[in-house]
């Protein structure tokens, strides 16, 4: 199943989709159940649930006939668990290259914030830094990467959002060399 890349970005990076599978990881609830948790109207869930059970990253566990009406309960696959979105095995398997092309659409993204961060500072523009990029390399056991990775999450997780900033986007990669 082919997707267009900027779409398939917009619902795995989606801020939107990350607070539903958080809250689909350990339950199974109705849309209008999952919009009062993410103090959200129903008719605005609709797309994302539908395009979270083509990708495979939602199911439905049950479905009830009330009058003329059916509604569906939802719960996260195993690809999704504390909050996180664990993309591996056969979702790789069959979107390995749209997900490279969405994973590449967010990395030229903060390339070009940081493109013009520089450029600003070079023309003594007196403005905040509004992007950082860095490369680590630590030699750690599996055990300290994952926990180090975990408490990044906890960490982003745990901080209040403001209300009057805009939103700065994470773009967490780690893995073994």
């Amino acid at each position: 199943m082919g997707y267009d890349t900027a779409d398939f970005a917009k619902i795995i990076f989606d801020k939107k989709v990350i607070k539903i599978l958080g809250i689909l990881s350990d339950r199974s609830l109705s849309i209008k159940e999952i919009a009062h948790e993410i103090n959200e109207q129903p008719v605005k869930l609709y797309y994302h649930i539908g395009k979270l059970l083509e990708l495979g990253l939602i199911r439905v566990t049950k479905e009830e006939k009330i009058k003329n009406f059916s509604e569906k309960y939802y719960t996260s696959t195993r690809l999704v668990q504390d909050n996180l979105i664990s993309l591996e095995g056969d979702f790789i398997k069959s979107h390995y290259e749209t997900l490279v092309k969405a994973v590449m659409l967010e990395v030229n993204r903060s390339l070009l914030q940081l493109k013009i961060d520089l450029e600003q500072s070079e023309k003594n523009i007196k403005q905040e830094s509004t992007s950082e990029f860095s490369i680590l390399e630590k030699k750690i056991s599996y055990d300290d990467w994952k926990k180090c990775n975990q408490m990044i999450r906890e960490y982003l997780d745990q901080v209040d959002e403001d209300q009057n900033e805009g939103s700065y986007k994470f773009l967490i990669a780690s893995y073994k060399d």
